[in-house]
């Protein structure tokens, strides 16, 4: 799953939060 602006990109829940890691 994923979109234009997330290409590269994908989010991961850290402490809580979401964050957008590299791939």
């Amino acid at each position: 799953k994923g979109s234009a602006k997330d290409f590269r990109f994908h989010l991961k829940w850290v402490d809580g939060n979401w964050f957008n890691t590299p791939e």
